[in-house]
């Protein structure tokens, strides 16, 4: 987590940022490969991206693909430490935004 911490019990999204937020998780699972799986389980992976999607809303974020594509450069991160935060070329670039 970054410094926004830890979700709030007494915090919400409205319905309209929530659905936002769901795309953006969509999108980010939809950009991964079997690959991407190797290093964390299917509920760690998910628990990653919704902690970095939902973090990052906290701090103002709302466009989807920077949502997905920020919670990606955050797996990205946990899963190969000794490259650093972001990878030199994302591979992610191209997460698209699903609208629902």
């Amino acid at each position: 987590m970054t410094a926004h911490g830890s979700f709030g019990l007494n915090e919400a999204f409205d319905p309209d940022t929530t659905r936002l937020l769901a795309s953006a998780f969509e999108s980010a699972l939809g950009a991964l490969n079997a690959s991407d799986a190797e290093q964390f389980s299917a509920h760690s992976i998910r628990q990653i991206l919704a902690k970095s999607i939902i973090d990052d809303a906290l701090g103002g974020e709302r466009d989807v693909a920077q949502l997905a594509e920020r919670a990606l450069a955050h797996l990205w991160a946990q899963s190969y430490p000794s490259e650093g935060s972001v990878p030199q070329t994302n591979r992610y670039s191209g997460v698209q935004a699903t609208e629902r």
